[in-house]
């Protein structure tokens, strides 16, 4: 019998409401809410006590100078009790706090950058972009940034790719796409285009990531953070698997930890839209737990490779793919927003050691 079946919920519907109606006061409160509450309806979750919750209060306001933080920490400490040595307060550091105290000291002006995608080839100097041109400017241009008329530029990829994603700047998370074919692009697809975008050649992904979910696009988040040391480092990994005819790690998505700098996967995946545990894919059914990414290692290590070449930005969230020769590419990277509350929850504490809450708070 799976973890999740295995323990009743002591709460009705109404007491459920009522004791995660509290959280809803604090800071980040309203967003949090929901998510601990889903989790302590489901029967692998009891809440917690009242002396339990005060205690994270103190914790916090110890650490990060208020109570107003506890949210994300009840939050965190509600998810680890499904492990068999996890309940007790670790070293976690609340989303809100990192977002609001850290990330603007440690990332500077500089993290707004990341969301021009049409530069990040040039600003890492690195093949493992897929980009194949841009259309910047109502222009169409090469890899090169020279331009290049449109029969031109699908002549010159057709031999290795038949379809491509245009992206626009300003964009994350699977929105501003375009998927299309690469006959597509001609003159008229460039004008209608009212973007500066980046255009990608597909990942055809390893068969490892096919079997999970077929035609859709698995995505590996690897945090890196370079900050008071000679190299960045990889901090924290997730993976996010789309199900439902999702083409994109987008909207139905279900995401868990990587466990380790093996690539070993977590045993729990949460649904994004509604946080339901499960331990299996919900299309294909396969079990996350004994399962181990392929080529993880290189992975994180062209990360961390890249983020030496921008010590301006202590934090990055790289959005990585592992193709069919198991050579990993770089979708996207973020460092305006690496969006930390499930990596820290399921991954973490990442920052453990760091300084942050004496030096930022």
């Amino acid at each position: 019998m799976s973890v999740v079946a295995s323990i009743g919920s002591r709460l009705s519907g109404t007491d459920l409401y009522l004791h995660a109606r509290n959280l809803i006061g604090a800071r980040g409160g309203a967003y949090v809410f929901g998510r601990y509450q889903s989790l302590i309806k489901q029967d692998a979750f009891t809440a917690l006590e009242k002396d339990e919750i005060d205690e994270i209060k103190d914790v916090c306001r110890r650490r990060f100078g208020s109570a107003v933080y506890y949210p994300y920490m009840t939050l965190y400490k509600t998810f680890d009790q499904i492990r068999p040595d996890g309940g007790a307060l670790k070293d976690w550091m609340p989303c809100d706090f990192f977002n609001r105290r850290v990330l603007p000291k440690i990332n500077h002006d500089y993290r707004g950058i990341s969301r021009i995608k049409t530069l990040s080839k040039r600003l890492f100097g690195s093949d493992c972009f897929p980009d194949l041109g841009y259309i910047i400017g109502g222009r169409l241009l090469d890899a090169d940034m020279e331009p290049v008329r449109p029969s031109d530029f699908v002549s010159a990829h057709r031999d290795n790719c038949s379809v491509v994603y245009i992206k626009a700047d300003d964009t994350n998370s699977g929105r501003g796409v375009l998927r299309t074919e690469l006959t597509a692009v001609d003159d008229a697809l460039v004008a209608e285009i009212d973007a500066d975008c980046v255009i990608q050649s597909q990942i055809d992904q390893h068969d490892w990531f096919e079997e999970f979910c077929p035609g859709s696009s698995a995505t590996i988040r690897i945090n890196t953070l370079f900050y008071r040391s000679d190299r960045p480092r990889k901090v924290a990994a997730l993976l996010k698997l789309p199900f439902s005819g999702e083409k994109y790690a987008r909207y139905n998505i279900v995401r868990l930890a990587v466990r380790d700098d093996e690539g070993n996967l977590d045993q729990f995946a949460v649904d994004d839209e509604n946080w339901i545990l499960t331990e299996e894919h919900p299309d294909s059914a396969l079990k996350f737990a004994g399962r181990a990414i392929p080529y993880f290692r290189d992975a994180a290590e062209m990360c961390e490779t890249l983020h030496s070449r921008l010590p301006h930005i202590g934090l990055i969230g790289w959005d990585v793919g592992i193709d069919s020769t198991g050579a990993p590419k770089v979708m996207e990277w973020n460092a305006q927003n690496p969006a930390l509350d499930f990596a820290e929850m399921a991954a973490g504490p990442m920052f453990s050691g760091c300084g942050f809450e004496e030096a930022l708070r």
